[in-house]
């Protein structure tokens, strides 16, 4: 079982205390293969849909598209999915595009995506690259009414922790990143993001950022590769209110659109996949409390397994020992 986080998040039961919200609005996945490049200096840059477009510090800068992207939409409350090249009934996109399926789905106070993406050949100036969103834009964002009848306070953020790896071969960069926009009670928008990325180019160059009031660390490990060392851990917190808890009254809304990027672009048997951030996350940090518990497969030879679950969170909680 690994924990996931709120607001995006990897599929599987969620913990919930009580049904103390409605939820009205819609969302998007779209697959497609772009062209990809390692250069962008600087931070990571997001398009207007919350959409990753540079990863920052020369990682990668995502191109034009190449092909048609396959795009699916749907409304909340409920679920929708998509598959690319995995058989009947699903999409297909033409090679180098791998392999992908997405599954989005809305909780009480969440939406939640699984996700899975293959991308056979690295440094080919091309990448797989998954996009989904939680509202996108204008009337189509996420509103979620508190109806329980009393005020509900606690902190509000983003959280994502994840294991990647390289598969023993460089050129590699792999990883996802959060971005959403989340107001509450009329208020004025704020920006949850959390950037994790790392690779195997020369030098082993990373790209972390979080928003907000923000922690974060990357390390990589299992060394003794030509390139370095084949795997990492990352994690990285974003709380918004500058760290303080908020209260939404009886009555009142929060409401949010935003989007999870997820972009391949390794070798044969690279991946990289979630982990519970309690036991992964440095002990004191203070963590949303919303949580989700996933059963995720292993990665597969080809394939960039994830997930991610952005803020909207009420309850104080803190990052227990790492077990």
């Amino acid at each position: 079982m690994r924990i996931a986080f709120a607001f995006l998040f990897l599929g599987g039961a969620y913990l919930a205390f009580g049904a103390p919200f409605t939820v009205v609005g819609g969302g998007n996945i779209s697959n497609a293969l772009w062209n990809f490049a390692n250069i962008g200096a600087g931070g990571p840059v997001f398009d207007a849909s919350h959409n990753l477009t540079v990863i920052g510090n020369n990682l990668g800068t995502v191109g034009v598209v190449n092909g048609v992207p396959v795009n699916t939409a749907g409304n909340f409350p409920g679920a929708f999915s998509q598959c690319i090249n995995l058989g009947a009934g699903c999409g297909a996109i033409a090679a180098p595009f791998g392999t992908a399926s997405t599954n989005e789905f809305s909780g009480n106070y969440f939406v939640g995506f699984y996700f899975a993406i293959g991308d056979p050949t690295a440094g080919d100036g091309k990448a797989s690259i998954t996009y989904a969103g939680a509202g996108n834009g204008g009337a189509n964002q996420i509103t979620f009414t508190n109806t329980s009848g009393n005020s509900v306070t606690g902190y509000v953020g983003a959280v994502l922790a994840i294991h990647g790896f390289f598969g023993g071969q460089g050129g590699a960069v792999v990883g996802a990143a959060l971005d959403g926009a989340i107001s509450w009670n009329g208020g004025n928008a704020q920006e949850a993001t959390v950037v994790l990325f790392g690779s195997s180019l020369q030098g082993q160059p990373t790209s972390t950022f979080g928003s907000g009031v923000a922690a974060g660390n990357l390390s990589y490990f299992n060394c003794g590769f030509a390139f370095g060392c084949n795997d990492f851990i990352a994690w990285g917190v974003s709380l918004l209110n500058n760290g303080q808890k908020i209260t939404i009254p009886n009555g009142q809304t929060l409401t949010l659109n935003g989007a999870l990027s997820v972009i391949a672009d390794p070798p044969i048997s690279s991946g990289i996949f979630s982990l519970d951030p309690n036991g992964t996350v440095t002990p004191g940090t203070i963590l949303p409390d919303f949580g989700a518990n996933e059963l995720a497969p292993e990665p597969s030879t080809l394939a960039l397994v994830g997930g991610a679950l952005l803020a909207l969170v009420w309850k104080r909680t803190r990052a227990r020992q790492r077990s």
